[in-house]
C-alpha cells in the first residue's frame, strides 16, 4: 500500500484513522408534542397536558359508559347512544 493515500493507512493521518461521524440520538421523549421540534418549550408542556386528558377514557354522565368525542364539545356514548354537549377537549368530572 502506498503511504498517504488510503483512509486506513495510519501514516495518512497523524491522529489515527478517520472515523465516520454518526447522527445525534434524541434521548428525551417529549410525547405527542415532539412533532413540533425545538423552540416551542412552554407551549409543548400545555399541549401535552391537554392531549393526555383528551386521549384518556371519558365517562358518560348518564350511564357511566364510554363517551367518545365527535366534534368540538360534542360527545356520544357508545353504550347508551346518547349525544350530548360537554367540555371541548375532555369531560369534566
Amino acid at each position: 500500500m502506498i503511504r498517504g493515500l488510503g483512509l486506513r493507512d495510519r501514516g495518512s493521518n497523524p491522529r489515527g484513522p478517520i472515523r465516520k461521524k454518526t447522527m445525534a440520538v434524541k434521548r428525551k421523549k417529549i410525547g405527542a408534542a415532539g412533532r413540533f421540534g425545538a423552540g416551542y418549550g412552554r407551549v409543548k408542556e400545555k399541549l401535552i397536558a391537554v392531549e393526555s386528558k383528551q386521549r384518556s377514557r371519558q365517562e358518560c354522565p348518564f350511564c357511566k359508559g364510554r363517551a367518545k368525542r365527535q366534534a368540538k364539545a360534542i360527545w356520544e356514548c357508545s353504550k347508551c347512544g346518547k349525544v350530548f354537549a360537554g367540555g371541548i377537549f375532555h369531560l369534566e368530572k
